[in-house]
């Protein structure tokens, strides 16, 4: 939901399933401000609540991004900075992504605190 032209706010919701059952229910709240100069930030703060009778326990991903966008650009580059507080770990994440109606893909590179699944992922979203 767009608060002004440049303020906006988001909710929403993912529940992990495994084999047709629930592992966690992960309720999401965003928020962002797009600067004129190009520049962006956003903060996304994802529970991560236990849906089976394990351990109980709830978690919180925090996500803080800063991305630019050059006016006559074709491309937006972001980093983001990951901390999950359950395990009191830091990721980081570097993306180029191709901004244009429709289909945008990107590439991203994924370090994470444990330097054991550092990842490039190419994916796409959809932009509206």
């Amino acid at each position: 939901m767009n608060i002004n032209d440049n303020f906006w706010v988001a909710v929403g919701y993912h529940r992990l399933l495994h084999d047709g059952n629930a592992l966690q229910y992960r309720p999401l709240a965003k928020i962002g401000y797009n600067f004129d100069s190009g520049i962006s930030i956003s903060n996304r703060t994802r529970a991560r609540i236990d849906a089976t009778e394990a351990d109980n326990k709830t978690g919180y991903r925090l996500d803080k991004r800063v991305s630019y966008t050059g006016k006559e650009s074709k491309f937006s580059f972001s980093y983001n900075n990951v901390f999950f507080t359950y395990s009191d770990t830091m990721d980081h994440e570097l993306r180029v992504t191709w901004t244009r109606s429709g289909f945008q893909p990107y590439l991203e590179f994924r370090n994470q605190a444990d330097d054991t699944n550092n990842a490039i992922v190419i994916g796409s979203s959809y932009g509206f």
